[in-house]
């Protein structure tokens, strides 16, 4: 029962970090969404080579409006919480989002048709394909025979863990399907600012694939 009770403060512990990470995350790209942080923090092309290197690492912050970054901060709260419930480390996690969202920015100088960029859509493209990878590639445990029989508590429990790790496995792999499938039907590589008049702006595919 202690054990049982420590396990389940322990896991109440993470998802309260995971909560308070994935409002860290919405927090600060509310900041950068107000229209002068947004202003100062933009991906542009032409004053990032004109020496305003910072926007490359503010840029996934800022929002172009409050539905975008809605959208977004859910959808990054997702991910965080799929992690936690995973059992990824909260850091990890984190470092993921924010190595991710600057290579996006930084290659992003290498496509010289996307003269701004803003928001974390890059970046958690990039997040759902590594926790992807993460989860599909993690050993699980082995399951010991030794001592199986009925009623035998030790291979019930082996038993168990081996089939949840299977079932992480299979959704890291449907994690990484979806992704490359939604890449494939976004074409980015043909059209790398598609406009949606859904989000009444240009949708910088070529970020997602990045």
């Amino acid at each position: 029962c202690a054990c049982a009770l420590a396990r389940g403060i322990r896991r109440m512990t993470r998802f309260a970090c995971a909560l308070a990470l994935a409002g860290g995350v919405a927090a600060l790209a509310a900041v950068f969404t107000l229209p002068a942080f947004a202003e100062w923090g933009t991906y542009r092309r032409e004053l990032v080579l004109g020496g305003e290197v910072w926007r490359l690492a503010t840029a996934m912050w800022v929002h172009l409006t409050w539905a975008h970054w809605a959208a977004n901060s859910m959808a990054a709260a997702g991910l965080i919480l799929l992690g936690t419930a995973a059992a990824v480390a909260l850091r990890q996690l984190v470092l993921a989002l924010l190595v991710c969202g600057l290579a996006v920015t930084a290659a992003l100088l290498r496509v010289p048709e996307v003269a701004w960029y803003a928001g974390l859509s890059g970046a958690l493209h990039g997040l759902a394909l590594w926790l992807g990878i993460t989860l599909a590639t993690r050993a699980g445990p082995a399951v010991s025979v030794e001592g199986a029989g009925p009623s035998s508590e030790p291979f019930s429990e082996s038993a168990a863990a081996s089939a949840a790790s299977q079932r992480l496995r299979l959704l890291g792999v449907a994690l990484c399907a979806g992704v490359l499938v939604k890449l494939w039907f976004e074409q980015s590589w043909l059209s790398p600012v598609a406009h949606d008049p859904a989000w009444g702006f240009g949708v910088v595919r070529v970020a997602h694939g990045l």
